[in-house]
């Protein structure tokens, strides 16, 4: 990946502007008493390519000059006329060393599954008329029609029908086939009998008339190029025209001229450190059923006897079954009849209480403990992700509201606070897709170290940010050395932790399927509320850790009994 991306506007990306040294976590070189203002000035913006470490973004025409470019070296190779190499490229995914590995075999074979007839098989007087090869036409004079080199002739207007027709249908058009047939048997043709000479570009061009059908049919081969090459792809945001090359592969960060960032390797938007395959589990979570089953699995149980699925708030355990209308304990599962104040009333359940203190779960119960702490792991990564995400729109806004505050002053005394928003930007958003890799790693040292250093990088950050939220101009300025520095340090520590990510220092412990283990915080799973490793109820809406319930009764119970059984003589109570 591209340690080197940056998140935010097209402001400068000079480390050595800002004092950044290599490696490191420390936070001094920085210079505090030799600044020159001319440094901190807000240099003239980079262009994408400047940023793109390698990337360069390309314009349509950037890409037609490529794809020409190609065009002709494949011809002058081959000795062919371009049309001819244009649809051998066409036909083969543009894969330069593939037209020639397969020309230089055996080229009579290509020939004839391309559809490129040589031109020397046609005979070279013409008559002064033709027929047309369609059902509707009759002999029409040369002049008014034109042949490939399979030597079927079509009028004008069949071509003009056809070539139409062809476009309109969509951006298969860009492998069009004669119309003719091959066969010379008195049948009804199949699907063998046509005839697959490819119909070159100049065709098109000559005989559709409509310039919005011709736009499409440029814009598909255009694609059919794109689509060929492993180093350029289209930039994914809808409407944008540009594309990018990275001539050395991988997940690069491209930073688009429309603006928009992404990654190269999968086509979503910018997610470094977090390696694609993981950024991809995680965004289609919320749009596959698996949360869905999710939830299912950690809030509901069956019914015993019908077997639909229930979902128990802020009620006792006798449990009445809407579709059947059996009565079972919520607990144990066994029917109510069985149960009343000799087994804990309402509020709680002996048997099932007995078999929690040996350890003795149903699987329906391991499964639902299980899916709750998946649950509430899933919550609390994903809210930190969302709230980081935020943080990036928030950052942004500040931002222009800087640039709206010192639009009349010299950009030499306040560049610098563009260059810090600049930082955060680009801290906030490693920092969102940390939360995401760390779902995916399995709880160990390795992982505390990497959330530790998570929790550096995200305290400088609102650290910094609220030195520059809602000041004043004179304010601002006067803090000017001290935003340097810490813009320095979230800078180091963003590139650090980036680095190690892509040099493997977290691959041992990273997993291709998350798992229930959560040491630190949890998510509730009522309201997503983030909540301390010790809480045993969530601190927003009072929902219990174990089930998941608000006012949760039999947690209260039993922290009641757990309460009493600790006080100071119970014990003596107990025995007497």
């Amino acid at each position: 990946m591209d340690t080197s991306s940056e998140i935010g506007s097209d402001w400068g990306d000079d480390d050595t502007e800002m004092g950044v040294n290599e490696g490191g976590w420390d936070d001094d070189g920085v210079g505090q008493d030799e600044w020159d203002d001319s440094k901190d000035a807000k240099q003239p913006a980079e262009t994408p390519t400047e940023r793109n470490d390698g990337c360069v973004i390309l314009t349509t025409e950037k890409l037609t000059e490529q794809q020409k470019a190609l065009i002709e070296r494949v011809a002058e190779l081959l000795y062919l006329e371009p049309e001819e190499a244009s649809c051998l490229l066409r036909h083969y995914g543009w894969k330069e060393e593939k037209v020639k590995r397969e020309w230089f075999a055996d080229q009579d074979k290509v020939r004839r599954e391309v559809g490129l007839t040589p031109a020397s098989n046609l005979d070279e007087k013409l008559p002064d008329t033709v027929q047309c090869a369609s059902a509707y036409c009759d002999r029409v004079p040369v002049s008014q029609a034109a042949r490939l080199n399979c030597g079927h002739w079509f009028c004008n207007s069949c071509w003009e029908g056809f070539l139409t027709s062809q476009v309109s249908h969509g951006q298969e058009c860009v492998y069009t086939s004669c119309p003719g047939m091959r066969c010379t048997l008195d049948h009804n043709h199949k699907f063998g009998c046509a005839c697959n000479e490819k119909v070159p570009e100049s065709f098109f061009y000559k005989y559709v008339k409509d310039e919005a059908l011709l736009a499409k049919y440029r814009r598909w081969v255009l694609n059919s190029f794109v689509e060929g090459q492993r180093d350029i792809r289209w930039c994914p945001r809808p409407g944008c025209e540009y594309a990018a090359l990275n001539p050395a592969g991988g997940a690069r960060t491209v930073v688009c001229k429309c603006g928009h960032q992404w990654c190269f390797g999968c086509g979503e938007e910018a997610h470094s450190p977090c390696p694609c395959d993981l950024v991809k589990k995680w965004l289609e979570r919320d749009k596959s059923d698996e949360a869905t089953q999710l939830w299912l699995a950690a809030r509901t149980k069956e019914c015993p006897k019908c077997h639909v699925r229930i979902e128990k708030n802020k009620a006792c355990n006798h449990m009445t079954c809407a579709k059947c209308g059996h009565h079972f304990c919520w607990h144990c599962k066994g029917p109510w009849s069985s149960h009343g104040s000799s087994t804990g009333g309402f509020y709680s359940c002996q048997k099932y209480n007995e078999d929690v203190a040996k350890g003795n779960y149903s699987e329906e119960e391991k499964k639902l403990i299980s899916s709750t702490k998946l649950l509430q792991k899933y919550q609390y990564y994903y809210t930190r992700w969302k709230d980081a995400r935020a943080g990036i729109e928030f950052t942004r806004k500040l931002g222009k509201a800087l640039e709206a505050k010192f639009a009349n002053q010299d950009i030499n005394k306040w560049g610098f606070l563009l260059e810090a928003v600049d930082r955060l930007a680009a801290a906030r958003h490693v920092l969102q897709w940390t939360y995401c890799l760390a779902f995916y790693m399995r709880q160990s040292s390795t992982k505390t170290l990497f959330e530790y250093q998570q929790g550096l990088l995200l305290e400088s950050t609102e650290a910094l940010q609220d030195i520059m939220d809602n000041k004043s101009a004179e304010t601002l300025i006067d803090l000017r050395k001290d935003i340097i520095n810490r813009t320095s340090s979230i800078e180091k520590f963003r590139q650090e932790m980036v680095r190690q990510v892509e040099r493997g220092d977290f691959e041992e412990c990273l997993m291709s399927r998350e798992d229930d283990a959560l040491d630190a915080d949890w998510g509730c799973t009522t309201c997503g509320k983030i909540n301390k490793s010790t809480a045993q109820q969530c601190v927003s809406c009072t929902a219990c850790r174990l089930h998941g319930e608000m006012d949760c009764k039999a947690c209260q119970n039993t922290r009641k009994l757990m309460a009493a059984a600790a006080a100071p003589g119970s014990a003596g109570r107990a025995r007497s």
